[in-house]
């Protein structure tokens, strides 16, 4: 976001780095900061973002709220993310970043329209290194036998669509897997390993989750911590497809 403003605007993040959008809370300085601001943008479907979207409705109904997830293909929800149909992880795919840091941009030259021409040429400078990002995963992924991956929390469902993957949650509805399904999951996990069809298990720093390293121990899967809310996202995503590719 700071990149697609510019040095001409200062962009404040609500939630700091290593929290869960499920828990966070905005302090009363930061919601004194969103009602002065400009703009909110937000994905729009995340945990505090939804009752925070309300708050601002009602508390600054001139200030200009941006949902990026809207216009986007959502895929149904697999997992407890409060009352949301779909799945908020939208940035995740490539594609869906595209779209967003489009977004972001017509947005921008509405709000200052001096600055429109700036702002277009850094979004021609981010889908220009999006374009090589994206040539380079799909080179990764030709060339990938392990077709599955595990992760505790699933964040990565869009990023799996995109480039034919399989992602496998070890958590349900938001909480560890019972004895009886981490069992199950445990077996079907080691034929599928045996195979050749997973190498990994996927954690995040907000959503370690104690059954990992249990399935890590009696599968021999690598554990691999990510960070799909961190703001350098491209070089998550080749953290990622290079972990994959292993």
């Amino acid at each position: 976001m700071g990149r697609s403003a510019g040095p001409a605007y200062e962009v404040r993040t609500l939630m700091p780095a290593g929290s869960s959008p499920e828990t966070y809370e905005p302090t009363p300085g930061q919601m004194v900061d969103v009602s002065e601001s400009q703009a909110y943008f937000s994905v729009g479907t995340l945990g505090f973002e939804t009752s925070l979207l309300q708050r601002l409705s009602e508390s600054s109904p001139e200030l200009r709220c941006i949902r990026l997830f809207e216009g986007l293909k959502p895929l149904p929800q697999s997992h407890a993310h409060g009352a949301n149909r779909y799945d908020p992880h939208v940035w995740t795919s490539p594609q869906n970043a595209r779209l967003m840091a489009r977004r972001i941009c017509q947005e921008l030259c509405e709000l200052d329209s001096t600055q429109a021409t700036a702002f277009r040429q850094r979004l021609t400078r981010f889908e220009t290194r999006l374009d090589s990002l994206e040539q380079v995963l799909r080179q990764r992924f030709a060339h990938v036998s392990a077709r599955s991956f595990l992760i505790y929390h699933p964040s990565l469902a869009y990023f799996a669509q995109e480039f034919g993957l399989q992602q496998i949650p070890l958590e349900a509805d938001g909480k560890e897997p019972s004895p009886s399904r981490l069992a199950a999951l445990i077996q079907a996990t080691r034929e599928k390993a045996r195979k050749g069809q997973v190498k990994l298990i996927f954690v995040q720093r907000e959503n370690t989750g104690r059954s990992v390293q249990q399935v890590a121990r009696q599968t021999g899967l690598r554990v691999v911590t990510i960070d799909p809310l961190s703001g350098q996202w491209m070089q998550q995503m080749d953290l990622i497809s290079k972990s994959l590719a292993q």
